[in-house]
């Protein structure tokens, strides 16, 4: 294995169908990061199955799309051979595998590779199985030399539900922003946001991401913050939880005069104006791996007020930058939301600024680059089982 310039291939088995070009919109937070670690002193390679065969070069790494039959997201006896010749032509040296639900597909490639390759995956949000595909999936597990957390808590689930070998777990970020803070008063008079203080939602209305129990937060919140407006973007949604939603705001004169349901997909880098036009995010997530929206959040300088899971700990120092409630209870919603807003808004530029600067020393992608490097290169100094 070379140790100067070792050569990474990022898989990906899932997509989204669309363009060629739409991969990096889909795909934005495992291109920017693949971008970033490109800065460093490795070849970085990206493979994605995809409707079509292409090959695209951008910011000196190669993106191969490799046309398969199979569905947009493989199940577990899914067997993309095309793509995993497509993966062995590019010797590489590190194989890095986004998702925890392809045991078989990445048993497979794990052996189809050189014995001094190193095999990686990355923690998703993925289930933990039971039955043959947790048989499957321990198999899977096995076949890694380094596994990717987002915190100590996912790695220490996975470790009791599959036994791999605890010296394998490592801890990594995905979740990162190229967004910036801007002028509040100049996004605010491009989004027409108004309201004070100004809350926002940016996520999927899904039954995890549990948006009932936010608006019935916030709900309450507004017999104190009067003045306080809520704008909800959901970039997709479930059909059922996004009509309760509506009949939700539209039964509430309160809900129904200070929310704003804005539904429907843009580009990530267009987002940045509503981001900076918010002073806090909200979220009900019960469960997330990485926590996009609250690094773009941090990013713009906008304080977070998230759920008390391991992610949302992670990312905001354990409620040093901003605050976290109990899942599911509206009423610790509410407390949260008046503490925060007492404690911050007072001074909410001085604040922004503080979030800004928790996000570059934690979040940035130049950190989560280096933090990935020491990882790939922990693999190319030693010899591999």
């Amino acid at each position: 294995m070379s140790k100067n310039k070792p050569h990474i291939v990022v898989v990906l088995f899932s997509y989204l169908q669309g363009s060629v070009e739409n991969f990096f919109n889909y795909a934005y937070s495992q291109v920017e990061l693949v971008e970033e670690l490109a800065k460093r002193d490795v070849r970085i390679t990206v493979l994605t199955r995809y409707t079509e065969d292409a090959m695209i070069v951008r910011n000196n790494i190669r993106y191969f799309f490799v046309k398969d039959t199979l569905p947009c997201k493989p199940t577990f006896r899914h067997l993309p051979l095309i793509f995993f010749r497509a993966v062995l032509r590019e010797n590489p040296d590190i194989v890095h595998i986004h998702g925890l639900i392809f045991p078989l597909q990445s048993w497979c490639i794990g052996r189809l590779l050189k014995n001094n390759t190193a095999l990686v995956g990355e923690y998703h949000s993925d289930p933990i199985w039971k039955g043959l595909k947790g048989r499957l999936q321990r198999l899977g597990m096995a076949s890694f030399h380094a596994v990717l957390f987002t915190n100590a808590s996912h790695a220490a689930s996975w470790l009791r539900a599959t036994s791999f070998d605890a010296g394998k777990a490592h801890l990594s970020i995905e979740a990162s922003s190229l967004l910036q803070f801007h002028n509040r008063d100049q996004s605010r008079e491009k989004t027409g946001f108004h309201g004070a203080p100004i809350f926002l939602w940016v996520s999927r209305l899904i039954p995890r991401r549990d948006p009932m129990t936010v608006l019935s937060g916030f709900e309450s919140a507004l017999k104190k913050l009067p003045k306080a407006r809520f704008y909800i973007l959901a970039p997709d949604w479930d059909d059922d939880l996004l009509s309760r939603v509506r009949q939700k705001i539209s039964r509430s004169w309160a809900l129904s005069e200070s929310v704003t349901l804005m539904p429907g997909r843009m580009p990530h880098h267009e987002l940045a104006p509503y981001y900076n036009s918010a002073d806090y995010l909200l979220s009900g997530s019960l469960d997330d791996a990485y926590g996009f929206a609250a690094a773009d959040t941090l990013a713009c300088g906008v304080i977070p007020i998230v759920t008390n899971i391991p992610t949302f700990r992670h990312i905001t120092g354990k409620g040093r930058v901003g605050g976290l409630w109990s899942p599911g209870d509206a009423e610790s919603l509410c407390k949260t939301i008046l503490r925060v807003v007492d404690d911050t808004y007072g001074d909410i530029s001085s604040y922004a600024v503080e979030a800004s600067k928790h996000f570059e020393k934690y979040l940035s992608y130049p950190v989560l680059a280096d933090n990935l490097i020491r990882i790939y290169r922990g693999l190319i100094s030693k010899d591999l089982p």
